[in-house]
C-alpha cells in the first residue's frame, strides 16, 4: 500500500522544482549572453558551436536532477549550486567585460561544470546504495 508523502518529501519536491527552474533559466541566460557577446561575429557556425557547448552542462544538470528514485536522488542543492555558479560566470562576462576576449570563459566554464557534475554523480553513486543501472 503506498504511503502518503511526508513533509520531507514535499520540501524535496519543491526544492527539485526550484532547481529545475533555475537550471532552465540559467541555461537561457547563458545562451543569451553567448548570443549577445557573439552578435558581431559573422560565423553562424561558431556561434552555434558555442551555444551547444555552453548549453550542454545545463542539459546534463537537468538529467542529473531527475535521476534516481524518491529518497535516492542527486542532491538538488548541489545541482542548483553548479547551475548558479556557471550562470554567474557568464553574467559576469556581460556585466564586466574582460580586457581581452571572453572566449576563454565560454570554453572553460562548461568544462569545469562537467567535471563538477561528474564529481557529484560519482560521489552520489558511491555514497548511496543505488542500483548502478539508474
Amino acid at each position: 500500500m503506498p504511503q502518503p508523502p511526508s513533509q520531507h518529501s514535499h520540501h524535496r519536491g519543491l526544492l527539485g522544482g526550484v532547481t529545475n527552474t533555475a537550471i532552465v533559466v540559467g541555461g537561457l541566460v547563458s545562451i543569451g549572453v553567448v548570443w549577445w557577446m557573439g552578435r558581431r561575429n559573422p560565423s553562424v557556425l561558431l556561434i552555434a558551436m558555442f551555444t551547444g557547448w555552453v548549453l550542454a552542462p545545463y542539459v546534463g544538470l537537468l538529467i542529473a536532477s531527475r535521476r534516481g528514485r524518491p529518497g535516492r536522488m542527486v542532491p538538488p542543492g548541489t545541482v542548483f549550486a553548479i547551475a548558479m555558479v556557471s550562470t554567474m560566470v557568464y553574467v559576469d562576462v556581460l556585466v564586466r567585460p574582460p580586457a581581452s576576449t571572453p572566449a576563454f570563459r565560454f570554453l572553460v566554464t562548461p568544462l569545469v561544470s562537467w567535471v563538477a557534475i561528474a564529481a557529484v554523480l560519482l560521489w552520489w553513486r558511491s555514497s548511496s546504495r543505488v542500483d548502478p543501472r539508474l
